[in-house]
């Protein structure tokens, strides 16, 4: 009798202990933003989520974007927020779909410039310095270039600074001609910055940035954060919270939706860069 009361307390153990485990997750975040204002966005939402479903979640974040490349293409996030091209090589590498994604609106990449300086137009970018902030970031760098080389045939020299906010910074101390960037991080940045900088051109638009989930992650702990993130949304202070990512209006996302950058053009600029 000892003996079989014994075993239940283990088995009860057991049980109660990969449970707990199973509902310890992971999210990595698309480093578009230096690591402390990062956090400061995310960690109130993973709270939020946290608090509303049960799970616990654990930000991870990577220096630099090639490094988060890195990071989804081994598996390392359960969860994980990233561009739509990165939604194509995460899916390809490891499974990844994608669930949430901002329903207001589309990514655009932009061109930005700064106001005092020569460069007025595309054409006046020939043969000039232009700073991204990595190779695959897909508005800002991916679907910016491929409109210098295929839509302008301009010639240019990329430097990769880090971050959109390096961008936006090298442009305005006149450190580079143009810079690659998308509406989202451009109006995230201090006014004086803004101010100094004029956009020259628009890309075409792709779906916005979704949150997606790795095949190994219990359905059931996916619905829980699926529902959290809902209820956030339909909340003001939570409504307040999304925007700062920015995500205006969260809705479902469907991997048939991002299908059609596979085919858009920019594989082969990325491959470049070893993402396969």
């Amino acid at each position: 009798m000892k003996k079989d009361i014994l075993r239940g307390v283990i088995l009860f153990l057991v049980i109660n202990t990969s449970c707990h485990a199973a509902e310890q997750l992971t999210i990595g975040v698309v480093p578009q933003y230096d690591a402390r204002q990062l956090r400061t966005i995310w960690q109130p939402i993973i709270d939020a989520v946290e608090q509303n479903s049960g799970l616990k979640i654990t930000l991870i974040q990577k220096s630099s974007i090639p490094a988060f490349e890195q990071s989804f293409i081994k598996g390392e996030f359960d969860l994980v927020y990233l561009n739509p091209y990165h939604l194509i090589v995460a899916n390809r590498a490891q499974g990844y779909y994608p669930i949430l994604k901002d329903q207001a609106a589309k990514l655009e990449g932009i061109i930005v410039v700064r106001n005092e300086g020569p460069y007025k137009t595309m054409k006046d970018l020939e043969n000039s310095t232009i700073a991204f902030p990595a190779p695959n970031a897909l508005g800002a760098s991916l679907l910016t270039r491929a409109d210098l080389t295929n839509k302008f045939g301009i010639h240019f020299t990329p430097r990769y600074v880090g971050n959109h906010d390096s961008v936006y910074l090298n442009v305005a101390l006149g450190l580079v001609s143009a810079g690659g960037g998308v509406y989202g991080t451009l109006y995230q940045q201090k006014q004086e910055v803004q101010q100094a900088l004029t956009v020259i051109h628009t890309t075409r638009p792709s779906p916005k940035h979704p949150v997606a989930v790795h095949p190994r992650v219990n359905k059931a702990h996916v619905v829980r954060f699926e529902n959290a993130m809902m209820d956030i949304a339909n909340s003001t202070q939570g409504q307040a919270l999304l925007k700062s990512i920015p995500i205006a209006t969260l809705g479902k996302a469907d991997l048939s939706e991002y299908l059609f950058l596979r085919d858009a053009g920019i594989d082969s600029l990325a491959k470049e860069k070893n993402i396969k």
